[in-house]
């Protein structure tokens, strides 16, 4: 999925799930490639419009989605994290987003986080992606 070696690397740094992000470099395809293939482009115009909208890279942003849900909107972390970029709620409430579960408004608030965490860490993604999880309320 990734060509840019930087977003790359800040991804196999900052997510701690050495298992899934190792997969989505190595060439090798997924176990449920096919499932996550087909439902991974579901979300393309949304993560494009608000990605272009926000300036936050495509890849990164779709990589988020595949390491925190695996393109659930219905998915929620035991630690109450919900929708397709696992928002806490009160990150959720901050962000605009009244329902989690909602992919249009979940990407959009999730997008909107991160671009909040690229301009605190002046555009550095594994710093962005490494205080995410720890940032949210």
């Amino acid at each position: 999925i990734f060509q840019d070696v930087r977003v790359r690397q800040a991804l196999l740094h900052a997510i701690n799930r050495p298992a899934i992000s190792e997969k989505l470099f190595s060439g090798k395809q997924p176990v449920a490639h096919g499932i996550v293939h087909a439902l991974d482009k579901a979300y393309d115009p949304l993560i494009k419009k608000y990605g272009t909208e926000l300036d936050v890279d495509f890849n990164l942003i779709k990589a988020l989605i595949l390491v925190e849900s695996n393109f659930n909107p219905r998915a929620v972390s035991p630690k109450g994290a919900r929708g397709l970029m696992q928002l806490m709620p009160d990150t959720a409430r901050r962000m605009g987003v009244t329902n989690a579960f909602d992919p249009r408004q979940n990407i959009f608030g999730g997008v909107q986080f991160l671009r909040l965490l690229l301009d605190l860490f002046n555009g550095d993604v594994t710093l962005a992606l490494g205080d995410r999880e720890r940032l949210q309320r």
